[in-house]
C-alpha cells in the first residue's frame, strides 16, 4: 500500500510539474524590452500557448511565438537569432502590436538562424520596433536574439548643405552655404 501511495504522489507531481506557465511575453503587448547592443539573450518558446498572426515567411504552420522589442535611435540595426535546442528560428519585425510587418527572415544565409538588417530609410528614430520571434513548422525551445545598431558617421546638423539624415555621429565635416551680400548704393546729393 505505501507503494502505491508513493507510485500516486510521484504520478501526481510529475503531472503538476509538467504544466509550465506561459511566458509573460507570450503575447505582443507583453513585448520583453531588448537594449540594443546589449548582447544576446536568452529565449525560449517552448511554453507558448498563444499565437500570434503567421509571419510572411517561413511556412504557413503557426508560429509558437514570444515577443521582444527595442527603440531605434539611429544606424544601422541588425535583429538576429543563434540556434539552440530550437533548432529552426525564424523572426519577423513589426511597427507595432498588430502594425505592418517591416521584415521577416527564416534560414539566414544558408543557416537555420535567423538575421534582418534594416537602414534608416527603414525605421524612425524614437519608435518602438516589435520583434516576434518563434520556430519554423512550429519548431520550439531555446535560442538567443540580439539586436545591433551601428553608428554612421557624417554631418548631423540639417542646416548644412551636406546634412545626412543617416548619420548618427557627426564627423566634423559639415558645410554651410556662404551667405554674400550686394548693396546697390547709389548716394544723392552732397552730405555724404
Amino acid at each position: 500500500m505505501k507503494q502505491f501511495l508513493l507510485s500516486a504522489m510521484l504520478c501526481i507531481i510529475t503531472s503538476i510539474a509538467g504544466f509550465a506557465q506561459a511566458p509573460a511575453n507570450d503575447i505582443c503587448a507583453n513585448a520583453i524590452a531588448v537594449t540594443v547592443n546589449g548582447g544576446y539573450i536568452n529565449c525560449n518558446n517552448s511554453n507558448t500557448v498563444t499565437n500570434a498572426a503567421n509571419p510572411s515567411c517561413g511556412g504557413t504552420t503557426a508560429i509558437k511565438d514570444i515577443w521582444y522589442k527595442f527603440v531605434y535611435t539611429g544606424g544601422t540595426v541588425v535583429v538576429e537569432t543563434q540556434l539552440g535546442t530550437n533548432t529552426d528560428t525564424r523572426i519577423a519585425v513589426y511597427t507595432a502590436c498588430g502594425g505592418t510587418q517591416i521584415g521577416c527572415n527564416d534560414d539566414f544565409g544558408g543557416t537555420y538562424r535567423s538575421s534582418l538588417t534594416f537602414n534608416c530609410t527603414q525605421l524612425t528614430v524614437g519608435n518602438t520596433y516589435y520583434i516576434q520571434a518563434g520556430g519554423y513548422n512550429a519548431v520550439i525551445g531555446a535560442f538567443t536574439l540580439q539586436v545591433t545598431a551601428s553608428g554612421i558617421l557624417g554631418c548631423t546638423d540639417p542646416q548644412a548643405t551636406n546634412y545626412l539624415a543617416c548619420a548618427t555621429q557627426n564627423n566634423g565635416t559639415c558645410t554651410y552655404p556662404v551667405l554674400t551680400a550686394q548693396f546697390n548704393y547709389a548716394p544723392t546729393g552732397t552730405n555724404c
